[in-house]
């Protein structure tokens, strides 16, 4: 019977092992996809056709490999919620993702800027597809760094975020 449950515990550990490393990969992806949005804006604001299609290819092969890790990871958490299901038939949120486990707080961490990256280029798109249908060119290029004096910029402050974990 332990052997059973020791079997079933590593399992569940390898699962949201799994699950975290999926989100890993799904939140470097999303950052290029990001980024991706920003070189598309840069594109238009010099109306640059050529570049433009490039980064539009190169997006729909970011876009398929977004897809299957969410896919991945949408499977991942079905199994989970499958082992939850066998200790009761409707596990709570805290019996698939237990607030007694650091993988737990590593995965919400994950979740929360996975939200944060989708709102950014949620606003990004919006911008080059006001950018694609108001197209102006650029009149002007920005002056140098080094033409201007630029006013001091205020330090960042770090910020840093702790949990308590019951153990």
């Amino acid at each position: 019977m332990t052997h059973r449950k020791d079997e079933q515990q590593a399992e569940w550990n390898q699962l949201h092992g799994s699950l975290k490393n999926i989100m890993q990969q799904e939140l470097s992806l999303t950052r290029e996809l990001l980024a991706n949005f920003h070189q598309e804006e840069l594109s238009l604001m010099l109306q640059d056709q050529g570049s433009w299609t490039q980064i539009m290819q190169q997006r729909a092969h970011m876009i398929e490999r977004l897809s299957a890790l969410r896919l991945h990871r949408q499977s991942t958490t079905e199994q989970i919620v499958s082992l939850a299901e066998k200790k009761g038939p409707t596990p709570t949120l805290e019996e698939i993702l237990p607030l007694s486990e650091e993988i737990t707080y590593e995965i919400f961490n994950l979740r929360d800027q996975l939200l944060a990256l989708t709102e950014r280029i949620n606003r990004q798109q919006h911008r080059n597809e006001h950018l694609s249908d108001h197209p102006e060119p650029l009149h002007f290029m920005p002056p140098s760094p080094t033409a201007l004096p630029q006013p001091p910029r205020a330090k960042r402050k770090a910020i840093v975020a702790t949990y308590n974990i019951k153990k």
